[in-house]
């Protein structure tokens, strides 16, 4: 599966450009997404999941960044600022016997190396640094590889016409029967909860929509993957963001 994905990957998604520099002998190559960092965190995603839990790894590529979801979250014995750092200490590991795999096939060297990889990978190619999330549960681990900046343009005026490109595809239009129909009921009372009180918690959805936390944290781990929902600021005292428009008709 593993491989498959990164063939799949290089085939269709990765892209390379090269710029002459003016003075200098060597033209500067860059990736859209350096390949190193994609083998990681899909490595890493179907390595480090629950499967337990009956929630499949989720790839979506966007204009301007790839996301990688997987359900069963880091140990809480790690802290989400580790990730940021890239100085992460896991005290127990899940799916011991999957990683020897992993390590045989040399797609993972299961010493944690895997997130200081991803963002060294990320600085090397002159990508803007890999996001990290995931919640207080940890039933999900988020990944965002933002793609690198010579992939959006390449003067002040294709610049402008990205970011406003970038802006309608970032709020689109959804239609409330679409939300249900993908995500289900549950899903779309969260984004009516949040669209009211955008400083609500996970915890007073629950209560008002009749739903368990862990099931109110599961959905907002799908409608942020989705790129519907965006989290601003930590648990306490931030806030919720909606990146899209919900469409009542």
């Amino acid at each position: 599966m593993i491989n498959k994905t990164l063939e799949y990957l290089k085939i269709n998604v990765l892209r390379q450009k090269t710029t002459k520099i003016k003075n200098r002998a060597e033209a500067v190559k860059v990736w859209n997404y350096p390949y190193q960092a994609l083998e990681e965190v899909i490595a890493n995603a179907l390595y480090h999941r629950d499967y337990q839990t009956r929630e499949p790894v989720e790839i979506r590529i966007y204009q301007n960044r790839i996301r990688v979801i997987n359900y069963g979250g880091p140990d809480r014995s790690i802290k989400l600022s580790e990730f940021n750092k890239g100085a992460v200490l896991p005290r127990r590991y899940r799916n011991r016997r999957l990683g020897d795999f992993l390590k045989e096939l040399d797609l993972t060297e299961g010493k944690a190396t895997g997130i200081p990889t991803i963002i060294k990978a990320m600085e090397n190619n002159g990508s803007p640094p890999a996001k990290f999330d995931t919640d207080e549960d940890r039933s999900f681990f988020h990944v965002v590889l933002p793609v690198n900046d010579a992939f959006l343009a390449s003067t002040k005026v294709r610049r402008k016409m990205i970011s406003s490109s970038e802006k309608m595809v970032e709020t689109p239009f959804v239609s409330s029967e679409k939300i249900i129909e993908e995500f289900g009921e549950n899903a779309y009372k969260i984004l009516l909860a949040i669209q009211k009180d955008m400083t609500t918690s996970a915890s007073d959805i629950a209560q008002k929509i009749l739903l368990s936390s862990r099931g109110v944290e599961k959905n907002i781990a799908k409608l942020k993957a989705a790129g519907f929902l965006e989290r601003i600021g930590p648990d306490k005292g931030g806030k919720w963001k909606l990146l899209i428009k919900i469409n009542y008709s």
